[in-house]
């Protein structure tokens, strides 16, 4: 096993990459945070990318290509960092099985079904904004807490996530 892979402790989402880069968030949630307030965390985030301990997919990547260009110039800048989902094929599958929304072909849904199976698959915590439903979890629009949670896979929203790096 490769030194980075010992040090794989996260995968984000699309909606906690969002929460730091756009100037007003697209839907409403608790943990919008503007990037240019706070250059250190993004910095925090990138060294964390960087050295394998974050894992962006490249699913993932593919959801930020209208945001502005600074952000795109991070994604041009570390894309070789990013990683590909073809060998968390099986968890996909359960993950599908069980939520059928991600099987009504809304790719911005299979990529969060990516992720998490990602962190199934690889035993990551997934960092979201997305936020838990209470109550039974939708099948047609699952929340990725709720997704998590149902396969036991840990997650954690921004403020978990800044916590736990000491942010």
């Amino acid at each position: 096993m490769s030194q980075r892979n010992l040090l794989n402790k996260y995968i984000i989402d699309t909606s906690a990459i969002f929460d730091f880069w756009l100037t007003e968030p697209r839907t409403v949630r608790p943990y919008h945070v503007k990037i240019h307030k706070f250059r250190s965390i993004w910095d925090h985030i990138s060294s964390l990318v960087e050295n394998g301990t974050l894992l962006v997919p490249h699913c993932v990547v593919n959801e930020v290509v209208w945001a502005d260009q600074e952000l795109l110039d991070w994604v041009k800048k570390h894309k070789h960092f990013f990683i590909g989902h073809n060998d968390c094929l099986a968890e996909l599958s359960k993950i599908i099985n069980a939520f059928k929304g991600y099987s009504m072909k809304r790719v911005n849904k299979l990529t969060d079904a990516y992720v998490v199976s990602l962190g199934m698959n690889k035993g990551l915590i997934v960092i979201t904004s997305e936020k838990f439903c209470t109550g039974t979890p939708s099948q047609i629009n699952p929340q990725i807490p709720n997704v998590c949670d149902y396969f036991s896979v840990k997650w954690q929203n921004l403020p978990e996530f800044f916590e736990a790096e000491g942010l």
